[in-house]
């Protein structure tokens, strides 16, 4: 099985497990490898790739890099077939990687692969996932990922990034610091700032929920975030899971963070604003910031989004 490596030597604010990785790769003369500068040039190195007959693909980043090169493979064009993805925990978040169970130290997961696809035991190792398309209007952009999230989850991105120097700081220990300090503002009452409610109007498999002012609203295919973190309880039969928490909400930390791990509300109800559905379809009305797996779109009037699930990627376990 002919395994290549996309690395991105920007990601994770340039942290060394990248640049650890291309050395260790720039030693085997049976690994094909790319290091694409922008993103300008991703689909230019998975071209590169896939003339070298790639069938296993690891990417060398964090969620943002997976996600450029998600968003160029399903776009179609590149690869006969799109190729099995194993990525690696390079970048500031990995929450993909996580969920997966990849190892820590990326060259050891490296080895790893190599070492399952050298002795034809890759299939055991496989993990597939829907993959969400969320076509973006009036822009005329689909971008591809496993997460997305509005209003509270864009400015909560930003305000890492401006209070964390660049590096591992902005990644689980940042985002950690931050949800702690914006779930104790929320059931104190507090408003305004970071976790400033957004209108939307919000349809799932063409129920219209009732336009409301959100604090809180993700949609992923993922099973489970960083910190072990699994906000959803939806029981429907559908790939995209979408959780949603309104301007009013629990006053107790507790349990909003229980919410955050799974459980279910005391009592849920429907018309509530609080609530976790699995859909196929999911479109949303905004006018607020939104990030798919830690690319930013800033706020812009009259946006609406589409989110479906229909492609299967085959992952990899490094």
């Amino acid at each position: 099985m002919k395994v290549g490596v996309f690395s991105n030597a920007r990601a994770g604010g340039g942290r060394s497990d990248v640049a650890d990785v291309v050395r260790f790769v720039a030693a085997r003369p049976d690994v094909s490898a790319v290091a694409p500068v922008g993103r300008s040039e991703v689909a230019g190195g998975l071209r590169e790739l896939a003339a070298a007959g790639v069938e296993l693909l690891v990417v060398n980043g964090g969620d943002g890099t997976l996600q450029r090169v998600l968003t160029e493979l399903l776009r179609g064009g590149i690869f006969p077939v799109t190729p099995m993805i194993a990525p690696l925990r390079s970048g500031r978040t990995n929450m993909c990687a996580l969920d997966l169970g990849a190892a820590r130290k990326p060259v050891r997961a490296m080895e790893q692969i190599l070492a399952a696809a050298a002795e034809d035991r890759v299939e055991p190792l496989v993990v597939e996932r829907h993959i969400m398309r969320v076509a973006i209007e009036p822009d005329g952009i689909a971008e591809y990922g496993v997460f997305c999230g509005l209003g509270t989850i864009h400015r909560a991105i930003g305000l890492v990034h401006s209070m964390f120097p660049p590096g591992r700081s902005q990644g689980v220990f940042g985002a950690g610091i931050v949800i702690g300090g914006l779930i104790m503002r929320m059931t104190s009452g507090a408003g305004g700032g970071t976790i400033t409610p957004d209108d939307l109007e919000i349809t799932i498999d063409g129920k219209v929920l009732k336009r409301r002012p959100y604090r809180l609203v993700i949609a992923s295919t993922l099973d489970r975030f960083f910190l072990r973190l699994r906000p959803f309880w939806g029981e429907e039969d559908a790939p995209v899971r979408l959780t949603t928490l309104g301007r009013r909400v629990l006053a107790n930390p507790v349990r909003v963070l229980k919410a955050l791990r799974g459980v279910p509300p005391v009592k849920p109800r429907p018309d509530k604003p609080i609530g976790s559905y699995n859909a196929h379809r999911v479109e949303i009305a905004l006018d607020c910031g939104l990030t798919i797996d830690g690319e930013m779109f800033d706020p812009a009037p009259g946006r609406r989004l589409t989110i479906t699930a229909e492609d299967v990627v085959r992952f990899v376990k490094a």
